[in-house]
Order: structure tokens, then sequence, then C-alpha cells
């Protein structure tokens, strides 16, 4: 199944991976897009902390930890200093579309790479735009991550294929594909659980490549439907 753009799909109404344009978006993360309000309005990290209650260093941390997750009642009240959507804010969509996706469009999965995974909150991306996404029932916590490899050939997966991950399920089982994070290095894997001695660890078809221990890594999702890519 390719990747394709919206002006191709009524030449291509067998495919069901859709593009909102032919190149991707460029993607900001919430620090980003709060660092650029802030000094938009010319009011600096200690005033916003005063305003907000909040502590210097939380949104220190939040401006430079694209990964980090949010309470909801901080994220209200930036945005009320802010003067500005809060959804807006954290996912970079207006609160209009996600209202707009959640009503008509629940069963749009968006296609990310493995990157995204490491520079976005991972808890928001099935609600933020990526520029493509996937039509897939039933996934509603879901993410589609576009292989990048062969690493996973054993397992059916080659590069270019779609991967829709389900961020709910993070419990692993013997021969699952898992979206893991490794921790020193941040990196985002798309790796096979296998049972070990001492417990859970990750890798690929080739044992030369190493394993990763559940210690050294934190688990994102699991794999629970594959998107075969058309382009070889």
């Amino acid at each position: 199944m390719s990747i394709i753009n919206v002006s191709q799909r009524d030449r291509q109404q067998n495919y069901n991976l859709v593009s909102k344009e032919n190149e991707r978006l460029l993607m900001k993360t919430f620090g980003q897009r709060l660092e650029e309000k802030l000094q938009e309005l010319g009011i600096s990290m200690s005033e916003l902390a005063r305003r907000t209650g909040l502590s210097k260093s939380v949104i220190s941390n939040t401006i430079n930890n694209p990964n980090r997750e949010m309470r909801v009642s901080s994220l209200i009240s930036i945005a009320k200093v802010l003067k500005v959507d809060p959804i807006w804010l954290y996912s970079g969509r207006s609160s209009g579309d996600l209202l707009n996706d959640i009503q008509f469009n629940s069963d749009k999965v968006p296609v990310w790479t493995l990157s995204d995974v490491e520079n976005l909150a991972t808890d928001m991306m099935p609600n933020m735009d990526s520029g493509r996404y996937v039509v897939a029932e039933n996934q509603s916590h879901s993410i589609a991550i576009e292989s990048s490899n062969d690493h996973l050939s054993k397992s059916g997966i080659v590069a270019g294929d779609i991967c829709i991950i389900n961020l709910a399920e993070r419990t692993p089982e013997d021969g699952a594909v898992m979206l893991i994070q490794l921790s020193k290095s941040g990196q985002a894997r798309l790796l096979r659980a296998m049972a070990g001695i001492d417990g859970w660890v990750y890798g690929v078809d080739d044992p030369r490549l190493g394993t990763v221990t559940a210690s050294e890594a934190t688990v994102l999702g699991k794999l629970s439907e594959l998107r075969r890519s058309e382009i070889k």
C-alpha cells in the first residue's frame, strides 16, 4: 500500500493511504510553538511562571524537551496567558479542526516516521496532523509508522511498509513487533519482543545487531496491523 497525494485519489481508488500534500508538513513541537509565542508577545519565562503559578524550571523543560507530556491544567493556564487555543498550542492543530476529525474522520490514523516519534509528545501524536494518513477502523489511539529498513523482514516488515501501532497496548508478547524508545539515546525503533531468561528483550532478525533489555527501553505501543507498500 503506497502513500499517495490527495490529488491522485480519483485515479487510485484502490489505495487507502492518503497524503494531504506532495511534501510533508514541517512539524513544530509544543515547546517551539510556546517559545515563538513568548517571543512574539515579549513575555519572559519568569513572567509566564509568575502569571501561571508554574515553576520556571517546568516551563524551561517544556520548551527544551519535545517529548514532555503536560498536565491539562498547566496547558490551559499557559494558553490563557498567551491568549491562544490550548489545543493548537499543544498539537499544532486548531480545536475546530481536531473536533471535525473526531466527528467525521475518526478512522484516520496519521503516518509518522521514527524520527517524528523521537521529537514529539507520543500521547498527542494520534491527534496531530502529520500531512499523511491511513484509513483504519477501530484504531482510536493509534499512529502509523513507515518502516525505514528490512530488519524485521521475518515478521513480514520491509522498508516502506506501514505499521499501525496501538499506543494503548504496551504489554510485550513473544514475537510481537513493538514500538520502543531507547532510554539513553531517545531513539525510536520497531523491534521484535522476545522472552529472555531474565525478562523481555527486543531485537531484529540479525542477532549480530544485539538486543535491548526492558530496562534499557520504554515500550510505546504494539503493532496491530501491517499495510503492504507497493513501492519496493
